[in-house]
């Protein structure tokens, strides 16, 4: 895994309260950004220095979404994308006018139903690929809007839900870069997500040398 575009900054991390009903539905979620309200530039300042590198942007606050994927697209950079859902309606508008220039887009399916709608409204053009995931049910690969690979996630007991589409998509760029076809990208990146739900949180506690 390459660091170096990591940047450490003093302040304040991002720090999130996330609500859940007694069924386990989002209620709300409130955000205290810290320092990475400096995301954009950083980003910015990446992409000019490595135009032709391969970039996942997620499209959540505090990034200026538009600044990055003009970027992006100007250089003729590739790159992919995906929403985080409380943000989603305001942030796939925005994007809309680079989203046909990503190799693929990864979303659930509510955020499936705001990206049709919004492409059906704009003249956006078609986005390429659309990786979409919904819960139990099969994840879906569409490409031009037909269906180029599918796979139902095995059952298993859920113990941590957070990061689990981070994983599946991290996964599945990670093994189509390395030459897997796209239903075996697929099938690996859905395992992946899988365990990754069913791993317990580990606990808090002080570091050891």
């Amino acid at each position: 895994m390459d660091w170096s575009a990591l940047r450490i900054a003093a302040g304040a991390s991002a720090a999130f309260t996330i609500d859940y009903d007694l069924e386990g539905h989002l209620v709300a979620v409130a955000a205290d950004y810290g320092v990475s309200k400096d995301l954009t530039g950083h980003a910015l300042a990446q992409i000019a220095r490595h135009p032709r590198d391969r970039y996942h942007v997620c499209c959540r606050r505090p990034l200026d979404v538009p600044a990055v994927l003009q970027a992006l697209t100007r250089c003729g950079a590739r790159f992919s994308i995906d929403f985080f859902l409380p943000s989603a309606a305001h942030l796939i508008p925005a994007a809309a006018p680079w989203l046909a220039h990503a190799d693929l887009v990864f979303a659930n399916a509510a955020e499936h139903r705001l990206l049709e709608q919004v492409m059906q409204s704009t003249a956006a053009g078609q986005v390429q690929g659309v990786v979409v995931t919904d819960g139990p049910r099969p994840v879906q690969w569409l490409h031009h809007d037909r269906l180029l690979a599918a796979c139902t996630p095995p059952y298993a007991r859920p113990l941590e839900v957070t990061g689990a589409g981070d994983t599946l998509a991290g996964h599945l760029l990670a093994r189509t870069l390395h030459g897997d076809s796209p239903a075996a990208a697929l099938r690996s990146a859905v395992l992946a997500a899988t365990r990754h739900t069913a791993s317990p949180r580990p606990a808090p506690g002080p570091s050891r040398s």
